[in-house]
């Protein structure tokens, strides 16, 4: 048995999820293997995808590896950050720069710097409810240049406690030890299998532990540096599928 765990945007969403990839994966498990999304998304949204996109999945992995569930939505494995004040370091987030804050817990609350960026849906830090904790916190910056000076921020000021996963423009903040090597650990764990039955597949700077710690593919729309840490690059999760499948 192998364990298939791949990124979701930029990697089994990229060139659409068509009749062609959705046959690989269903080759692929009548094999006697397992697939499952990996990915920096909520739980909230991951536990749809399978169904919307008529995907067949084992298992899927949110919050960059801090949440393991089932297809059904059945959380086998979470890790909570208690040792974060989360309003506290929502404060500390806007002080860096960021104008809105993604927080992940139970709920799920987009917390807004400024009153006249409100949508339907938002809160200001003062209107938001009690957060005892969270799976992950994201924040969204100008360009890149900007991620990565939040990124060491965070770095310098919770290093002991988090730690931030760049995505281009995008920060997914997780409790320290959570990556997504940590969540297909854990996947394996649940399947009895061994480190050299997964494989991993990605695209972006997020993919990075997976992708080196595990047997790995890179997209070749991916980074660079996915791509020079990889042992493969492929063009799709289909042709992986069946290099694999030889």
């Amino acid at each position: 048995m192998k364990i298939l765990g791949s990124d979701y945007d930029g990697t089994l969403r990229y060139g659409g999820i068509d009749d062609k990839k959705r046959e690989a994966i269903s080759l692929w498990r009548k094999k006697g293997n397992k697939f499952g999304i990996v990915s920096g998304r909520g739980h909230h949204f991951l536990s749809e995808e399978p169904k919307k996109c008529e995907i067949e999945c084992d298992f899927l992995v949110a919050y960059n590896g801090g949440m393991v569930l089932t297809p059904e939505n059945e959380i086998l494995f979470s890790v909570k950050c208690f040792d974060v004040e989360p309003i506290s370091f929502v404060e500390k987030l806007f002080y860096y720069g960021c104008d809105f804050v993604h927080m992940n817990n139970d709920d799920y609350f987009k917390i807004r710097k400024y009153e006249k960026d409100l949508e339907k849906g938002d809160c200001l830090l003062k209107d938001a409810p009690p957060i005892p904790f969270f799976y992950q916190v994201s924040v969204q910056l100008k360009d890149n240049e900007d991620a990565k000076r939040v990124v060491k921020l965070i770095e310098k000021d919770f290093g002991d406690k988090l730690t931030p996963l760049q995505n281009g423009i995008c920060i997914d903040i997780v409790p320290k030890g959570v990556n997504k090597a940590f969540g297909l650990m854990k996947v394996a764990e649940i399947y009895g299998a061994a480190h050299d039955d997964i494989i991993s597949v990605g695209d972006d700077v997020n993919d990075y532990a997976m992708i080196k710690e595990y047997r790995s593919y890179a997209m070749a729309n991916g980074v660079d540096l996915i791509k020079s840490t990889a042992t493969f690059i492929t063009e799709s999760v289909t042709d992986l599928i069946y290099k694999e499948l030889e």
